[in-house]
């Protein structure tokens, strides 16, 4: 039987998932901090709108 690789071994063990989860969340927390603000008028335009109906 051959050695199996790391990439193997992570496939097997479920630790890549976790990498690439953690890696997907860091990812979308950066963008959140650093678009905050957009983030903060584009909700405040909506509920302003929201509360004129």
């Amino acid at each position: 039987m051959r050695e199996m690789s790391e990439l193997e071994i992570e496939r097997i063990s479920g630790a890549g998932i976790w990498d690439d989860l953690s890696t997907g969340v860091n990812i979308v927390f950066h963008w959140v901090t650093v678009n905050i603000d957009d983030i903060k008028a584009f909700f405040n335009g909506f509920y302003q709108g929201y509360n004129k109906k």
